[in-house]
């Protein structure tokens, strides 16, 4: 270092980068704890928390009901790329049914909800369960990233059975059929 002023300018450029790996080191957090949402209230704080959800290392239950925000409700589903325990969704029949594009990877999860169910980039799960009850609605089932699971039903309950009588679109592109199914 040849002058004070080079000081002052290292100096600087520390801090600012010790700003950005903070700022990293923040969106890249991962929440360590089970999440539940099945309030206006629960929702508000779990929307708020954003990208610190991108990993979610518990389960997540979902309890959607009437009054909720399905805005924030798809927002908040949307943070989530993985869940290392199980996602259980539950939505009312008069409710929106999100989306889970962006989820990529869950130990187990039973989906139960009326509308399309989009798991497009979900490349692996342990058990999946979809509720079959609303087969009027659920007109879309896309699992067409799938290649890592144990069992595929619906609600039925015959494992590596799926019954949507009314779907006009059903992805398991990717799937690979297990031995017996």
């Amino acid at each position: 270092v040849a002058s004070s002023e080079e000081v002052d300018a290292l100096s600087t450029a520390v801090a600012a980068a010790g700003a950005d790996l903070d700022e990293l080191l923040a969106n890249s957090a991962v929440f360590n704890n089970d999440i539940s949402i099945n309030s206006v209230a629960t929702l508000n704080a779990f929307h708020a928390m954003g990208s610190s959800l991108n990993i979610v290392n518990g389960n997540v239950t979902f309890n959607v009901t009437a009054g909720m925000d399905a805005t924030k409700v798809q927002e908040t589903i949307n943070q989530m790329l993985t869940i290392t325990k199980d996602l259980n969704y539950t939505g009312a029949s008069t409710e929106v049914m999100p989306t889970f594009k962006n989820l990529s990877g869950v130990a187990s999860m039973t989906i139960e909800g009326a509308g399309e169910y989009r798991f497009d980039n979900l490349v692996s799960a342990g058990n999946i369960i979809l509720d079959n009850d609303n087969t009027a609605k659920n007109t879309i089932v896309h699992l067409g990233s799938l290649t890592t699971y144990l069992s595929l039903s619906d609600d039925g309950g015959v494992a590596n059975t799926l019954d949507f009588s009314n779907a006009t679109e059903f992805h398991l592109t990717s799937l690979k059929v297990l031995t017996g199914s």
